[in-house]
């Protein structure tokens, strides 16, 4: 949680590590925007720091306060969220070493339009932290979600944590490289280019209506069953 762009000695170490690697990197940090802080993507060349993502889906109660003016004098825990985080607006594909890579950060895997809109996307990759969340079932949760997502979006993804559970994951929803929690180490995989999305993404507003049309009548069968038994 060191915002790079604020730590000329990090910011140094980064791009000389892109340099050494021939290769950009894509990392998460938490930036602080003074009365504000941003959850982001950023990517490091050989040259420069660049913004490339900002989280939309902020986490209620701990990355934004709702009722903070009403909350805050009653409840002395919050005063460890001292500062909202601000949430990003548009979600695209980053170019990245001549590849279009769609970008979510942790508790965005839960929202299918955050997935959807990188339906042109050739890779996706989920940067996550779950530190608050370690050794309880959030983070294999949050594995369990991205699988489901990677079959639903026809893509493979690679999960980056810092101290959560790291994966690649191919389009089939397979588990190729798994790191455990709170595990330093790394893995290098070979991951084929998607260029077709899944049926499920074609076929996606008349799965929405069926499932609505399904849900109505069977509410509205029971319904009349109990009315018949009265």
């Amino acid at each position: 949680d060191i915002d790079p762009f604020k730590n000329p000695a990090l910011s140094k170490a980064l791009t000389n590590l892109s340099t050494d690697s021939s290769a950009p990197i894509l990392l998460g940090a938490v930036l602080d925007k003074g009365d504000k802080l941003e959850n982001a993507a950023v990517l490091a060349t050989n040259t420069e720091l660049e913004v490339v993502y900002s989280k939309q889906k902020l986490v209620p109660f701990g990355e934004f306060l709702p009722f903070r003016e009403l909350l805050s004098p009653i409840i002395s825990r919050f005063d460890r969220l001292s500062r909202d985080f601000m949430s990003g607006e548009k979600s695209q594909p980053i170019m990245m070493g001549g590849n279009r890579i769609g970008v979510l950060i942790c508790f965005e895997v839960a929202f299918d339009e955050i997935w959807q809109k990188y339906g042109n996307a050739d890779y996706l990759v989920v940067l996550t932290n779950n530190a608050t969340y370690a050794e309880t079932k959030q983070p294999i949760q949050q594995l369990r979600i991205t699988r489901l997502q990677s079959i639903a979006q026809g893509k493979p993804v690679v999960i980056a944590s810092t101290s959560g559970i790291s994966a690649y994951i191919d389009e089939r929803g397979e588990i190729r490289n798994l790191v455990a929690e709170n595990k330093s180490t790394h893995f290098l995989v070979e991951i084929p280019k998607s260029e077709n999305n899944a049926p499920s993404l074609r076929l996606q507003p008349v799965l929405y209506i069926f499932t609505a049309i399904v849900l109505i009548y069977s509410f509205i069968r029971r319904r009349l069953a109990v009315a018949k038994k009265v």
